[in-house]
C-alpha cells in the first residue's frame, strides 16, 4: 500500500559569488544565476518521510518564482552528498563552494526542468530519492543555473506561506521476496523443463502479485547475466512452466543442477526483493511399462482377479497399484467425446504404497464387478529413491496406465431355463446349471453385479436347479435380471456369459419408498398394515342473518394425512432404521397404496422395534409414524 505526504523545506538559502562571505538564510527568496563571476546558487533541505528500502513511487519538488524567469532557464537539482551538513543562518558563497570544506554534490540522478517564464514549475527527483532509500547520503539538494539573469524562487521564509518549496512524495513498502520456492534445497525434478513454482504475500496486506521475473543460471553468483531470464510477465499467477514454447529455456539433461531466483511486482508496480537462489536438479523418474492386462486391441481380461503385471527400468524401491472404474460421459451429465474418449474414470481401489521390488499385483475380489465390456484403468506408480518434489505435470514417480474390458468366458458354462416370478418384497429367479455348482454366483440388475459373493451351493435346490430371492426390487418397471457363474480356474477367478430375464415387479400392499437421494430405500408395510389417512382442510363456522343453523366453510384443502402403521420389510439393519426415522423433518417419502401414489413428509415417529426373527428372510420393524402430503395425488393402477 503506498502513502503521500507534501513537505515543505525545513532549511533553504542561497549564496553568491559577488559577495562570497555574505549569508542570505533569512532572504525571503532563493536566488539562481548562471554567469561566471555573478554566479548563484541555492540550497534546499526536505525532512524524508520514507524507510530505508522502501520504494520511492514518486517525488516532486515544486517551486514558485518570484521574480526573474523572463526566458526559459533550465534548472537543475543536484544531491549533496557531503561531506558535512550545513546551516541556512551560516553557509556563504566562501563556505559552501571555494571553502576548505566546500559542499559536494553528485550529477547521479539529478533532475533538470525548463522553465516557462514566470511559471510555477517541478523537479523530478524520484530516481534521486530512491537512491537514497537505497543507501545514499542525503544532505538536500542543490539548484543551479545557466541562465545569465537573475532568477529568484519563494524560500522557506517567503510571506507567501502557499509560494513555500514543497516536496510531494508517494512511496511503497517494499515488498518481500517471494517465499516457499518449488524446486528448492537441491531436489531432484523428474522432467528436463519443469514447473518453478513461489508464493508472494505483500507484507502490507494491500497488494497483490501483478507480475514477475525469473532467472535460471548454472551457478548461484552469475545473476547479472544469466542463463535464462524470462524478463518481466505480467500475470497473477505464481508459477512458471519452462515447457512453454514461448520461454527461451533450455532443456535439461540427465544429473543437470541449476540454481533460479524470483522476484514480484504488486499491482502498485512495486518490485519486491529477489528470492534467495534455490537449487535443484534433473533425474529422470523410472520408466514403467504394463504387460498386462495386455496393450490394445488385445486389452481384455476374462477373470474377475487378474494379475497386473509391469517392468520398471532402473530400480524399483516402492511401487502402488490404483484401478480406476469407466462411466460414460453422458452418465455424468457431460459429452465431451473426444477429451476423455468417452469416459470418465473414477477410482476405485488403490494398493497404497508398497516397499517392495515386486512386479506383480493381483487384484483382490469384488473389484471387476461390471457387465461384459465394462470399462476399468489400471495405473502403477513406481518410486525408485531419488528424493524429488512434486511439482504440476512432473509427479515424484514413474507412471503408466493401461485401459481395458472386462469379457465374459465362454470356457465357463452359463445358466440355463432362467425365469423370474413375483415374490412378497422380492423377485424369484429360477434357473439350471447341468455342469454342476461352481464356486461362487454373481447377481445382476440392469447390467450391474449387485452380490458375488453367493457361493456355490447357497441357491441350490436340488439336482441342477438353483433359486435365489432378489431382494429390493424396483416395482413398476422393466428390469433386466441377470445370473453368472464364477469359477476357480488355478487361483483366477472367471465368469461365465451372462444370462439375463427381463422382469416388471409388481406392487401388492403399501410401499413406501424415500426420494431426491442416490440410495434410494424402498421397503414394504405387510401384516397387521394400517393405512389411517384422509383429506385434511381448515374451516370457519359463520352463523347467516336469519338462520339459526350454524354453516360450516372450508377455507382450504390440504392433502392427504394421518398415520401409516404396520411390520416394515426391506431395510437391511437397525442403523438404517433409525437413520431413516432420524431423518430431516423435510426429507419425502413416497407412498404407493394399491391404487394411489402420494409424497409425504415424516412429522412423528411413535414406534420403532424389531420383530424377533425375520420375515421371508429378512429383517423386519414394527414401525408407527405420522405423515402429511406435500404433492399432488394420482391415481395408477398398480397391478398391471
Amino acid at each position: 500500500m503506498s502513502q503521500t505526504q507534501t513537505v515543505h523545506t525545513g532549511i533553504d538559502t542561497y549564496v553568491g559569488e559577488v559577495s562570497p562571505n555574505l549569508n542570505h538564510g533569512q532572504d525571503l527568496y532563493l536566488s539562481l544565476r548562471g554567469d561566471v563571476g555573478q554566479r548563484r546558487r541555492a540550497y534546499l533541505w526536505f525532512s524524508l518521510p520514507f524507510a530505508p528500502n522502501d520504494t520511492i513511487i514518486s517525488a516532486i519538488i515544486h517551486l514558485e518564482p518570484r521574480s526573474g524567469f523572463a526566458a526559459s532557464p533550465t534548472i537543475t537539482a543536484k544531491r549533496i552528498t557531503g561531506p558535512r551538513t550545513w546551516r541556512e543562518n551560516v553557509e556563504t558563497w566562501g563556505t559552501a563552494v571555494t571553502g576548505a570544506n566546500p559542499l559536494v554534490t553528485t550529477a547521479t540522478n539529478q533532475a533538470q526542468v525548463i522553465n516557462q517564464p514566470f511559471a510555477p514549475f517541478d523537479l523530478d527527483v524520484t530516481a534521486m530519492l530512491n537512491n537514497v532509500s537505497n543507501g545514499g547520503k542525503w544532505f538536500g539538494v542543490e539548484l543551479s543555473t545557466g541562465d545569465a539573469n537573475i532568477n529568484n524562487i519563494h524560500s522557506s521564509e517567503s510571506e507567501v506561506y502557499k509560494a513555500r518549496p514543497t516536496l510531494t512524495i508517494t512511496w511503497a513498502k517494499t515488498p518481500k521476496a517471494p517465499t516457499d520456492l518449488k524446486p528448492s534445497g537441491g531436489s531432484s525434478v523428474s522432467v528436463p523443463e519443469p514447473v518453478l513454482k513461489w508464493s508472494f504475500v505483500d507484507q502490507n496486506g494491500a497488494d497483490k502479485q501483478a507480475a514477475f521475473q525469473v532467472q535460471v543460471d548454472p551457478t548461484n553468483t552469475n545473476w547479472g547475466s544469466p542463463n535464462f531470464d524470462s524478463g518481466k510477465i505480467t500475470t497473477p499467477d505464481e508459477m512458471i512452466d519452462l515447457s512453454d514454447p514461448t520461454y527461451p529455456f533450455s532443456a535439461l539433461s540427465e544429473g543437470n543442477q541449476r540454481y533460479w531466483r524470483v522476484r514480484a511486482q504488486t499491482d502498485a508496480a512495486i518490485w519486491s526483493d529477489w528470492s534467495d537462489g534455490q537449487l535443484f536438479q534433473y533425474n529422470a523418474p523410472p520408466n514403467v511399462t504394463i504387460n498386462n492386462p495386455p496393450a490394445s486391441p488385445n486389452n481384455s481380461v476374462a477373470e474377475t482377479t487378474p494379475p497386473i503385471d509391469w517392468t520398471s527400468g532402473g530400480v524399483q524401491k516402492v511401487y502402488e497399484v490404483i484401478l480406476y472404474e469407466g462411466q460414460t460421459e453422458t452418465s455424468y451429465g457431460y459429452d465431451w467425446g473426444s477429451v476423455y474418449g468417452g469416459y470418465v474414470y473414477d477410482q476405485i481401489w488403490t494398493s497404497g504404497r508398497v516397499k517392495s521390488t515386486d512386479t506383480r499385483r493381483t487384484l483382490p475380489p469384488h473389484l471387476l464387478t461390471g457387465y461384459n465390456g465394462s470399462r476399468y484403468k489400471i495405473e502403477v506408480r513406481v518410486w525408485d529413491g531419488i528424493d524429488r518434489q512434486g511439482l504440476p505435470g512432473a509427479p515424484t514417480y514413474g507412471v503408466a496406465t493401461r485401459v481395458f474390458t472386462l469379457v465374459e468366458t465362454p470356457a465357463v458354462a452359463k445358466v440355463t431355463n432362467l425365469i423370474a416370478s413375483q415374490g412378497d418384497g422380492y423377485v424369484a429367479l429360477d434357473w439350471d446349471r447341468s455342469a454342476g455348482q461352481p464356486d461362487r454366483w454373481a447377481l445382476t440388475m440392469n447390467g450391474d453385479i449387485v452380490d458375488d459373493t453367493v457361493l456355490g451351493d447357497e441357491p441350490w435346490v436340488s439336482g441342477i436347479h438353483y433359486s435365489y430371492r432378489f431382494p429390493k426390487p424396483k416395482p413398476l418397471v422393466n428390469a433386466t435380471y441377470g445370473v453368472r457363474a464364477i469359477v476357480n480356474n488355478g487361483g483366477v477367478l472367471q465368469h461365465s456369459q451372462e444370462v439375463t430375464v427381463v422382469y416388471k415387479y409388481l406392487l401388492t400392499g403399501i410401499w413406501i419408498q424415500q426420494v431426491n437421494t442416490k440410495n434410494t430405500h424402498r421397503f414394504k408395510l405387510i401384516d397387521a398394515q394400517e393405512i389411517a389417512v384422509g383429506i385434511g382442510w381448515n374451516s370457519t363456522i359463520q352463523y347467516p342473518i336469519g338462520d339459526r343453523r350454524p354453516r360450516q366453510v372450508r377455507d382450504n384443502q390440504r392433502g392427504y394425512e394421518g398415520t401409516i402403521q404396520g411390520i416394515i420389510v426391506g431395510l437391511p439393519d437397525k442403523a438404517e432404521a433409525e437413520r431413516i426415522a432420524g431423518n430431516p423433518p423435510d426429507t419425502r417419502y413416497r407412498i404407493d397404496a394399491y391404487d394411489m401414489s402420494f409424497f409425504v413428509e415424516i412429522a412423528a415417529i411413535s414406534q420403532l422395534e424389531p420383530i424377533v426373527g425375520m420375515v421371508d428372510g429378512l429383517p423386519a420393524w414394527q414401525f408407527t409414524f405420522d405423515c402429511y402430503e406435500v404433492g399432488p395425488a394420482w391415481s395408477f393402477n398398480t397391478r398391471g
